[in-house]
């Protein structure tokens, strides 16, 4: 009997505790919250909070830096003018265990604009759907399917995109 009560209590505290819950689109989008007061500061504010960078890379006429917050999990990317070290837009990857069904985008369809391109830096192709206020939610084209990748927040940069390109 007591194996039973301890069952249904494991049960009851998620049996489904190996599937990854689904993100919602707010959820995805809120990512922004604790990341969008860094938009428009000094590259150095945020070495201050975030530390060294795990990854630096350089392109053209942008740096771009990328940092795995210890706090959330997720891991976060700036990118910035060389000659003018501001943050222009920050990336928050996702967390293979935090999925975004592309569904639920599109029944929001009227809340989003739609773009698709291929990463410069690869043979993989992105679909993004840009709301209103500029987030842009990305997902990367599988041969079958769309897999969330991240968002991103500030000024989205068509020179950029494969710079900030997060690896798997």
């Amino acid at each position: 009997m007591k194996y039973v009560i301890v069952a249904v209590l494991i049960c009851l505290a998620g049996c489904d505790a190996g599937k990854a819950r689904e993100l919602t689109v707010d959820e995805a989008i809120g990512w922004k919250r604790p990341y969008s007061g860094y938009l428009g500061q000094n590259v150095s504010e945020v070495l201050k909070s975030f530390g060294i960078p795990a990854v630096e890379r350089t392109a053209r006429n942008y740096s771009y830096l990328e940092f795995k917050n210890k706090e959330d999990g997720h891991t976060v990317g700036i990118s910035f003018l060389k000659d003018k070290p501001v943050v222009r837009n920050i990336y928050i990857s996702s967390d293979k265990k935090e999925p975004l069904d592309i569904n639920r985008v599109l029944v929001k369809a009227e809340m989003f604009s739609f773009y698709s391109g291929r990463y410069a830096d690869s043979t993989e192709k992105y679909f993004n759907a840009q709301d209103l206020d500029g987030n842009v939610l990305q997902f990367t084209i599988n041969e079958s399917s769309l897999t969330f990748k991240r968002l991103i927040i500030g000024k989205e940069d068509f020179g950029v995109r494969g710079l900030c390109r997060l690896s798997d």
